[in-house]
């Protein structure tokens, strides 16, 4: 039998102050994460790895955000995004997370690396609010494309109001 090892208050607030990392597999399925990263969730490594990164997300975390990060992943780029994740008591906490596809010698997929760090709250009181109303719109809208089609209209004015792309509205918050 293993037991699982749940970090204590002064793992939290380390981890609060450093740097939050997993790998991926190709499929999202998490292959490692540090220190920082477990004891953020508040799980164990082993009830961690082995999942698909997308189950530990907040069940509001808007879906479109997530189909544009692997979108974006797919097409061989590097991405920044706000992650909103659940920790093992059902609360949640806030990432900025640069992700960025490995590649082995073949120039094959290999993995995603998370670099993820915890955002400012300037940037959050932008973010929450479009995050809401995105969830809220694929919810009413009962999931699927359709409720993530509408949902991505939201990001995409928020970008519209201050110019640029994606990332250069993220790195201005």
């Amino acid at each position: 039998m293993t037991l699982a090892v749940i970090p204590d208050d002064s793992a939290l607030k380390n981890a609060a102050e450093q740097l939050i990392v997993c790998k991926t597999d190709p499929d999202g399925i998490i292959t490692y994460a540090n220190a920082a990263y477990i004891a953020r969730s508040g799980l164990s490594e082993m009830s961690v790895l082995g999942t698909p990164l997308v189950d530990q997300l907040h069940p509001s975390m808007p879906k479109a955000i997530v189909r544009l990060m692997w979108s974006e992943l797919d097409n061989k780029r590097e991405v920044f995004t706000y992650l909103k994740y659940q920790s093992r008591d059902h609360n949640h906490y806030w990432v900025f997370a640069n992700v960025t596809p490995g590649y082995d010698l073949e120039n094959k997929l290999k993995e995603y690396f998370f670099v993820q760090r915890n955002p400012n709250g300037q940037a959050l009181q932008v973010i929450e609010p479009i995050y809401e109303e995105m969830f809220n719109i694929e919810h009413a809208a009962g999931g699927g494309t359709t409720g993530m089609d509408r949902s991505i209209r939201v990001i995409h004015e928020a970008i519209s109001q201050l110019g640029g792309n994606y990332e250069e509205f993220l790195l201005a918050l």
